[in-house]
């Protein structure tokens, strides 16, 4: 096991760890919410008894610490989480009586309700679900009843194959037909939980394995498969870290997308096979675009946790030096920040808690990261204890000075709108980003975005902001909007709807 060491002592260099609070469950799978809450829920039987004694879903207040209790008739383990516009969290399939169907959960104050929203054409474990552009869902991926035949978790039933269809659900009308994503079977067994981004020219970056296409849901066009520089497959169950670099106005082309992997598990499966530190880039905006290796970590991680920051950058964290799945026994304490402008890792401070299988990890409004999970049931011992424990990362720039505030902001702004915005610290203000709040579970976060802001004008305690000119760039939905001063330094983040 990678030993975790005293904490580093200058929390403006490597941040600060604390342990603030308890989850009251599992957080398998977590949600942040318009509200400012976090939605956590599990399994449920037969496995409850020895996890979730206190229940299978809460809503907790990441300042105060407050838990509610939420009833939860449905077993959404394993299911594809993913915003809706109206601030809904809609979740694609689970398992038991929850394999082919749909939910969602309603916030209300500091709790909610869960519905039961309809029935996919068949059933879905593992799969990922996309906000699009016009405020539907793109849900894909999953197998049936079992992990897909060759998965390391697979039964010994044969009907259960990879589900390699798509389906798209409207919140106004439910789910459409089933149509063909059989391309998909090219990176079996390593199709579950695939990577997937919209992308500003409307078109969907679907990555699993070692394979990268581009799918528009309008013209059904497939294009690709662009083939990763790496050797090793970069989706589950030697999941890598994924995530879609943030989108600017000023870059050329404007809104250029760059998508990052993060290390990942290698071959054989076992539990004592290496993890891998590379990472690559494929830059959407290059005349031929094709994944290029840069900076590595300087710990391997299978399955990390992987949060954009509001200043641009990425934490790595969570996760195994070794194995894969439910068979990581190497927890890295270590976190790691990556700077795209400098292509360089920065070591940070240690966490406390051992997170590996079903560990989930998120940004807050006030610019902090909760990690959560860890079960019971899928990790070999000694970490086999079903962890509550919610621990919170505080990044360097909480303690580099004093933070901007947002006093006055509106509650919803339309695309391309210019818009005031009332703070302190007007004239340090350096940049303004949108942080769509994330929606993640098995190192997979299916939400989390970030999108620049442009500063038209500044006066007073007033600046006048331009809001992103096209819903590929920023799905309708609830954003976290953040200031940054010329320190890097974010302010606690006012939700704003975005349509």
């Amino acid at each position: 096991m990678a030993a975790a060491t005293e904490p580093q002592q200058n929390p403006a260099v490597f941040g600060q760890w604390t342990i603030p609070f308890h989850s009251g469950v599992v957080g398998i799978q977590a949600s942040v919410l318009h509200t400012g809450k976090v939605l956590f829920y599990t399994f449920k039987d037969p496995w409850n008894d020895v996890n979730m004694a206190l229940g299978e879903c809460t809503v907790m207040d990441p300042v105060t610490g407050e838990i509610n209790f939420m009833p939860m008739d449905y077993d959404l383990f394993c299911a594809g989480p993913v915003h809706l516009k109206d601030g809904r969290v809609f979740v694609a399939g689970g398992q038991n009586e929850a394999f082919h169907q749909t939910h969602t959960f309603t916030p209300a104050g500091d709790s909610g309700t869960w519905d039961f929203t309809g029935n996919m054409s068949d059933e879905r474990w593992y799969a990922t679900a996309t906000a699009l552009q016009d405020g539907r869902v793109h849900i894909i991926s999953g197998t049936k009843t079992d992990p897909a035949p060759g998965s390391p978790l697979a039964g010994p039933e044969p009907e259960s194959p990879l589900n390699d269809v798509y389906e798209i659900y409207d919140p106004a009308s439910g789910i459409s037909p089933p149509m063909d994503a059989s391309f998909l079977n090219q990176a079996s067994p390593y199709a579950l939980f695939p990577h997937v981004y919209l992308l500003p020219g409307g078109e969907l970056m679907i990555q699993a394995e070692l394979k990268t296409w581009f799918f528009r849901v309008d013209t059904q066009q497939l294009d690709g498969p662009i083939l990763s520089s790496g050797a090793h497959p970069r989706t589950y169950p030697l999941g890598a870290g994924g995530v879609l670099l943030p989108l600017h106005p000023d870059t050329t082309p404007p809104y250029r997308a760059r998508v990052m992997l993060i290390g990942g598990g290698m071959e054989p499966l076992a539990t004592t096979t290496p993890a891998s530190a590379e990472c690559e880039i494929l830059d959407l905006g290059a005349a031929n675009p094709a994944w290029q290796m840069v900076a590595p970590l300087a710990h391997g991680r299978v399955m990390p946790d992987t949060v954009l920051l509001p200043d641009g950058k990425v934490l790595a964290t969570n996760d195994s030096a070794s194995g894969f799945a439910d068979n990581m026994a190497e927890p890295v304490f270590t976190a790691e920040l990556y700077d795209p402008e400098a292509n360089t890792w920065t070591t940070l401070a240690d966490m406390r808690v051992p997170r590996l299988y079903h560990a989930t990890a998120l940004l807050l409004p006030d610019a902090r990261v909760l990690t959560a999970g860890t079960d019971g049931t899928f990790n070999p011992e000694p970490f086999n204890i079903p962890n509550t424990r919610v621990e919170v990362f505080s990044p360097p720039y909480l303690f580099k000075g004093p933070r901007p505030e947002i006093t006055v902001a509106p509650a919803a702004v339309t695309y391309g709108q210019q818009f005031t915005v009332d703070c302190t610290q007007t004239a340090a203000i350096s940049s303004v980003v949108f942080m769509r709040p994330g929606s993640t579970t098995h190192g997979v976060n299916m939400d989390q975005r970030a999108v620049g802001l442009t500063i038209v004008s500044r006066a007073g305690n007033t600046l006048t902001l331009e809001a992103p000119t096209l819903n590929t760039v920023a799905p309708p939905g609830f954003y976290m909007l953040f200031l940054l001063n010329d320190q890097g330094i974010p302010s606690v983040a006012k939700f704003v709807h975005v349509e």
